[in-house]
């Protein structure tokens, strides 16, 4: 099944169509997303056959072809409920369908558990042959070579042009960096990659290339071998409150030291020895990608500062009250890229105001923990949805949250990517936009909380999680409440390099529904609400308080204090 691929694909890729068939088009692609979540449902239940009745009943229909997403998902979903039924004939029938209809995923072919009682035909390996020759075209061998210390010469610079041409291409945003000439950067990094003496600092380079771009969904990822030596941390973080750069979280293993220092709130001053914002400067914000301030001081002051070497020491100078300094030593021994935390968290707050903090929207089981909360919020009068530390994940899963929140339809997202094509660039025209027209999903039926709700954000909340804040403002469900959020979301193409890493660079242009910007701006919030020094000392949290404030103002709950 590629239930989460076609979620993924209609969020961005809705299918173009004319003016005049939007409403419809709009109606039958929610017709097709309840289809699909039925047929979900039937699978797991191992219910095959009723499956397959629907996705025939809907391959049927003459409106699902101008819908590439749903009519290229229903032929390949047809293969595998066929190929579990035991009718191998008609299940690599439809897979050939599928493929030329736009399916190209090797690798889903050569691992889905449902083909393989197809997967030794002569019809399925000369498919697969086939979709190698066409992957061929962007990713080989040559250019995704393994890991060593060091590259070639010739890997370096393979690369580097192989970065310089996919963002050429395919960068949606070189409007929002008009100062930036790519071609210029690209013979500068020329040189500056070539003069690099390990891949670490070779991928280095590329990423502050990358960098000049300003946006969050463009950059470089290091190859896996080079983890341990760029990514842990001390166990406490940092954040930027007022420009100053404060300790916001303490590990437990220093909270359980009797003769640590260390507590929230501290000014963090110095980094081994060097001022803590010249330290940024110079080490962490030439790599950053950020396409606003404040996600820039996300990432420079919160996600990257401590960042280094596993069980390698680093020297803190940390001032307490009254010019107290304190000098410690700390061991980078956290990791950071662990999977967000995709359980939601609920609690009841005085006048059953009910709190609910989702970290991610990466995984599938946050709609299913969603649902099992809806008895829960029934007694309460209303929901704070706190999004902000939740960097993103699959669109479709904020989409099917927000499905619960209201009893009608609603628009998703607005994008467009370039569409590139050569004989108009020889003919002299300048190269045209594919318009990606929102579709209508549907709300959730019965399972309806309709009571008052409000979002919590701030520049932590990102991709897809402001697809959610921008579908949630343009519904007029509720307010959002706190800072504005990073601005930034869209596709990303993803490509591998030499040495064992790979880049992303962002495809879709995506807009609120009514086409107004957000990306390199952010989300701004209906109530602004900032945390202070003196918040982070005391433990207070300003802006879930002015949520209540409003809710409580406005009817929801009694007015009573935080328990």
């Amino acid at each position: 099944m590629v239930r989460t691929i076609l979620l993924v694909v209609l969020v961005l890729w809705p299918g173009f169509v004319g003016a005049d068939e939007l409403v419809s088009q709009a109606e039958f692609a929610s017709h097709a997303e309840e289809k699909f979540g039925e047929v979900g449902r039937l699978w797991q239940a191992h219910e095959i056959e009723k499956a397959v009745a629907i996705l025939e009943d809907l391959a049927t229909r003459e409106e699902l072809p101008a819908l590439s997403w749903a009519w290229t998902g229903t032929l390949y979903n047809l293969a595998c409920g066929y190929a579990l039924l035991g009718r191998k004939d008609e299940a690599l029938l439809h897979l050939k369908e599928a493929t030329e209809a736009g399916f190209a995923n090797i690798d889903q072919l050569e691992t889905d558990p449902d083909l393989e009682s197809i997967r030794t035909m002569p019809g399925f390996l000369d498919l697969v042959r086939k979709l190698r020759a066409f992957g061929s075209l962007w990713e080989t061998p040559a250019l995704n070579t393994p890991y060593r210390a060091d590259l070639s010469w010739e890997e370096k610079v393979a690369g580097l042009s192989k970065l310089w041409s996919e963002v050429k291409y395919n960068f949606v945003f070189f409007d929002h960096v008009p100062d930036v000439n790519w071609d210029s950067l690209y013979v500068e990094y020329l040189s500056k990659a070539q003069q690099t003496t390990s891949t670490l600092e070779y991928y280095w380079t590329l990423r502050e290339m990358t960098a000049h771009l300003k946006d969050g969904h463009t950059t470089v990822n290091l190859p896996p071998e080079l983890y341990d030596e760029t990514s842990f941390r001390p166990a406490i973080r940092t954040r930027l409150i007022e420009d100053r750069v404060l300790v916001v979280e303490v590990g437990s293993e220093i909270e359980a030291s009797t003769d640590s220092p260390i507590r929230l709130g501290l000014e963090l001053t110095r980094i081994d020895g060097i001022p803590v914002h010249d330290y940024a400067a110079q080490r962490i914000l030439p790599y950053v990608r950020a396409s606003t301030p404040q996600a820039r001081d996300v990432w420079a002051y919160d996600y990257d500062l401590l960042l280094g070497r596993k069980g390698e020491d680093c020297e803190l100078e940390l001032k307490g009250d009254r010019g107290t300094t304190y000098t410690v030593r700390l061991t980078r021994s956290v990791p950071v890229m662990v999977r967000p935390d995709s359980e939601p968290h609920l609690r009841l707050l005085a006048g059953r105001i009910a709190h609910l903090t989702l970290k991610s929207f990466g995984d599938n089981n946050v709609v299913a923990g969603f649902d099992s909360l809806i008895a829960s919020l029934e007694t309460s009068a209303a929901l704070i949805l706190d999004l902000r530390d939740n960097g993103g994940g699959n669109s479709s899963v904020g989409y099917a949250l927000l499905g619960y929140l209201t009893d009608r339809p609603f628009s998703t997202l607005r994008s467009a990517s370039r569409d590139y094509r050569p004989i108009r660039r020889a003919q002299g025209f300048k190269e045209a936009w594919q318009e990606n027209t929102p579709v209508d999903w549907p709300a959730s039926g019965s399972r309806h909380y309709g009571k008052p709700v409000v979002v919590l954000i701030s520049p932590r909340t990102g991709s897809a999680a402001e697809d959610f804040c921008a579908v949630f403002r343009h519904m007029q469900r509720g307010k959002l409440i706190g800072e504005p959020t990073a601005g930034s979301t869209g596709q990303p193409l993803v490509f591998g390099l030499p040495g064992g890493g790979n880049a992303m660079v962002c495809t879709a242009r995506c807009t609120f529904p009514d086409g107004t910007e957000f990306v390199g701006v952010g989300i701004q919030p209906d109530i602004e609400a900032h945390p202070t020094v003196e918040d982070t000392k005391t433990g207070r949290d300003t802006v879930l308080e002015a949520a209540l404030h409003y809710l409580r103002q406005n009817g929801a709950g009694a007015k009573e204090q935080i328990r």
